[in-house]
């Protein structure tokens, strides 16, 4: 069979692909640079200076700030539980909300990086994805409410403190502040009048009465007073500003953060902190406020979710210990690589920081006594080396790879050893040995099997580690202002160097970080494994999935040839997928080995990625979404599957008299049914293709395709088929899709010719799923009933709406209603299937791909 192979994207299509990171790292700059020109007049000195001069009662009350904080993002998730009326357990909900937040607070990305750990956590208490979609965005209307209810009551009792910190007329800030209240009084009294659902995407909802919004309130409340107030007691008292007001500033620079889409709004909102805040003698201990309030209010609460995950991956506690591990551990296994990617990236940029910064003289004086100073200039260009390497791995710690991991045992395991050797830098030394005891328990949450050389780091990613390395690099020349460069520092390795080991680091740094870029900006314009299946590749997936486990019978489709196949490293596991336009759309779910499917998810998306493709998946069932989910896709719903159980299927009764009917009366007009094996499969085929071409004909349709099949010799001979007969001659046909474990049963093609008996599709049916019963298979798959279950309602998103219209009036392009009532006589249990992909306009672009892969192109999908 000839291979085929997609273009390439183009340079404009790359260029779109890195714009938003590009738009952010730019945005990056510009705050860095308000930051550069606010700290121009004040050496480092001062900024460390000041930070030790932080009363130790400040920090405690920063500290205590910071957790009652985070309590009441905690209890979100329990308000937001008890509005969707669901019964989960207080602990789990707490703990899910904490580690969540403590997630997003650092990394952003909210639907993704807490989404993910809410959907397997509280599926087990029987949400559905839908449920978590409506508590995720109800969290988010509790933040702005808390939100605009803090900042509108700044600006209501501080106008003229507020309006000064602005450079704003005070008159103007006052009516803003009433504005925002009115909002926030308006959703509470909209809960009260308004009855009607709104829509959010593909959620359909109602505001929570004025009880629950007023709880959401108070809660939003409390929670940006005290993050806010944990800033304002690390602030010197020179700095000259009112907690009202400055909860105010707090909010804005919150927001701007928000706005700018960098991970945890790291330097906007420092930026927006330091322009409201102009006092020059204050500058740097307002500096050393905010670099205390990052480590207080982000890294903190990352460790502290960090080690109550790793405490759940423990196994030998005792008893008491080991029910708290217990409560842990569903959140622990799903969380726990995410978690420790951002604290193994937190542990590079630590290393990167301290690389740049002037270290400790009394320290090197001692250390100077043990090492040579080569040996402590060595020291400290490796620790610096392995800090970049540490931000390249935390990507495959997300992507749970078992060479990550163990890359990052021995990154964190080096960088304690080396900041002890180049400094005696024992705070650096300690985190990385504190992140390292919680990566090595969590070994087997890493089962990825890949070589790092094959790792794809997401353009958002490199961008992030451009930015981090800019950062330090200004770092370095700012903390080394007073020092003249010349040719000669690069060869300066004295103890007390400090200039020139900062060179020496950061210069490598950017050398390996160009490399890889080149590396991956290469393996991005030369990704493999999208070429059409050859006959040697259709013979391994027909292996596959013949010994696949809980595979569903549509998995046979893959034998058709028409769609990409990537297999695993073994070759006993495949997804197939099809591509039209820049959309990759993968069917169902991977075939073959569970223990295998994770690591197809993520090699389909990467590959995906690297080519500038819409990863998506079609016909996924609602236990798929929490793997999905992972990946950054949402969800669309396509319709409702239709499956009949087989245990107790009869015709006899009154539930399907009707079918009994239709079924005897074919008996009676001389129709047999008769299951005919693979080896008698080719000597029926001319016979088979006469019937096929009849049955087009009649129905004035062209061959489908995608998740359907079509006839084809090669592929109907590696079937069984099912043939109805009268007066010895075949009428209708229909192969069959089976599962090695009697799972499911199902057909592809079912066709009939023009001389056929009446009611012969109720007879191939009926007899089907008696004879699937007999030979002990679970459940009948009578395929999918597209667009059935999709509501119209005024505020239904509109891809819903635009369904179920077409659902009611598209007869003239396929009798939706129709089949639908066709599929109920069979009483069959029906099951909802989504399609997943990227959210936004882009679903709707997807979606429309989908149409034409199905369709057999745009001719197919138009030309009745």
């Amino acid at each position: 069979m000839a291979t085929e192979v997609e273009a390439p994207a183009t340079p404009v299509q790359r260029l779109r692909h890195w714009l938003p990171s590009l738009l952010g790292l730019a945005l990056f700059a510009v705050a860095l640079w308000a930051i550069h020109r606010e700290l121009a007049e004040h050496p480092l000195a001062a900024i460390e200076a000041a930070a030790e001069a932080i009363p130790w009662r400040d920090l405690v009350l920063a500290v205590l700030l910071t957790a009652g904080s985070y309590l009441c993002l905690s209890l979100y998730d329990s308000l937001a539980l008890r509005w969707l009326g669901r019964a989960v357990p207080p602990r789990q909900a707490i703990a899910a909300g904490f580690v969540s937040f403590a997630l997003t607070q650092n990394l952003g990305l909210a639907p993704l990086t807490g989404g993910a750990a809410r959907y397997r956590l509280y599926g087990s208490f029987g949400l559905s994805g839908l449920d978590i979609a409506a508590l995720l965005s109800f969290n988010a209307l509790t933040l702005a409410l808390g939100m605009a209810g803090t900042a509108g009551l700044a600006a209501v009792l501080a106008p003229e403190a507020l309006a000064t910190l602005l450079r704003m007329p005070a008159g103007l800030v006052g009516l803003l502040g009433w504005v925002a209240l009115a909002c926030v009084a308006g959703v509470v009294v909209a809960g009260a009048l308004l009855r009607r659902e709104i829509a959010f995407r593909e959620l359909r909802l109602k505001l929570p009465p004025p009880r629950l919004a007023l709880a959401q309130l108070g809660i939003g409340l409390v929670d940006w007073t005290m993050a806010g107030l944990a800033l304002w007691v690390l602030l010197p008292a020179d700095a000259g500003v009112s907690p009202i007001a400055f909860l105010g500033v707090f909010v804005l620079a919150g927001l701007v953060a928000t706005a700018s889409h960098v991970p945890a709004g790291l330097g906007v909102f420092e930026a927006v902190i330091f322009l409201a805040l102009p006092d020059q003698p204050a500058q740097p201990g307002i500096a050393a406020a905010l670099v205390v309030y990052r480590i207080v209010y982000y890294v903190l609460p990352l460790l502290v979710a960090g080690g109550l995950l790793g405490f759940g991956q423990l196994d030998r506690l005792a008893t008491s210990a080991r029910a708290a591990a217990g409560r842990m551990a569903p959140l622990a296994s799903l969380v726990m690589p995410n978690a420790l990617a951002l604290l193994v990236a937190v542990c590079g940029i630590v290393l990167l920081v301290s690389g740049v910064t002037p270290a400790e003289q009394d320290r090197i004086a001692a250390l100077g006594q043990w090492l040579s100073p080569a040996l402590v200039n060595a020291a400290h260009f490796l620790a610096s080396l392995c800090g970049l390497v540490l931000l390249l791995l935390a990507p495959g710690l997300r992507g749970r790879l078992d060479g990550a991991w163990l890359a990052a045992a021995a990154g964190l395991a080096a960088g304690a050893l080396l900041s002890l050797l180049k400094g005696l830098d024992w705070e650096e030394a300690l985190l990385a040995a504190f992140v390292l005891a919680l990566l090595l328990p969590s070994r087997r949450l890493f089962h990825r099997r890949s070589a790092l050389t094959a790792q794809a780091l997401s353009p958002g990613w490199l961008v992030a580690v451009v930015a981090v390395l800019v950062s330090v690099t200004w770092l370095g020349f700012f903390a080394y202002r007073h020092v003249e460069y010349g040719p000669q520092l690069w060869w300066e390795f004295l103890l007390r160097a400090d200039a020139p080991r900062f060179l020496r680091a950061t210069a490598g740094c950017f050398l390996v970080l160009l490399v890889v870029g080149i590396g991956q900006s290469v393996r991005y314009a030369r990704p493999r494994g999208v070429s059409l299946p050859t006959t040697a590749d259709l013979e391994r997936a027909e292996a596959a999935i013949r010994g696949a486990e809980a595979a569903p019978s549509n998995a046979w489709v893959a034998l058709l040839g028409d769609k990409r196949l990537l297999f695993s490293d073994s070759g006993r596991s495949f997804v197939m997928f099809g591509v039209q336009g820049r959309s990759w759309i993968a069917i169902g779910e991977p075939i073959g080995l569970r223990a295998e499917r994770s690591e197809l998810l993520w090699r389909f998306r990467e590959l995906a990625d690297g080519w500038g493709a819409r990863c998506a998946f079609y016909e996924t069932p609602p236990e798929a979404m929490p793997d999905l989910v992972e990946l950054g896709l949402g969800f669309q719903k396509l319709g409702e599957q239709a499956f009949v159980p087989l245990d107790d299927f009869s015709l006899e009764g009154s539930k399907r008299s009707g079918l009994r009917q239709a079924v005897n009366r074919c008996r009676r007009d001389g129709a047999t049914f008769a299951i005919l094996p693979v080896e008698e499969v080719p000597a029926i085929l001319d016979r088979l293709e006469t019937i096929s071409t009849e049955w087009l004909g009649g129905k004035s349709v062209a061959e489908k395709g995608f998740s359907v099949g079509r006839f084809d010799r090669a592929y109907l001979a590696r079937q069984p088929v099912a043939v109805v007969r009268r007066d010895g001659e075949i009428h209708a046909f229909a192969n069959l899709w089976t599962t090695a474990d009697r799972g499911e049963l199902s057909i592809d093609l079912m066709r009939y010719g023009k001389d056929a008996p009446r009611d012969v599709m109720d007879l191939l049916f009926a007899e089907l799923m008696l004879w699937g019963r007999e030979q002990g298979y679970r459940r009948f798959d009578l395929g999918m009933a597209p667009l059935s279950g999709l509501e119209a309602r005024q505020l239904a998103p509109l891809l819903d709406r635009a369904g179920a219209l077409v659902f009611r009036h598209g007869e003239h392009f396929y009798n939706f209603e129709g089949l639908r009532r066709y599929k109920e006589k069979f009483r069959p249990q029906w099951e909802p299937r989504y399609l997943a992909a990227p959210g936004g306009l882009t679903m709707a672009r997807v979606l429309a791909d989908a149409t034409l892969l199905v369709g057999g192109g745009l001719r197919g999908v138009l030309g009745r």
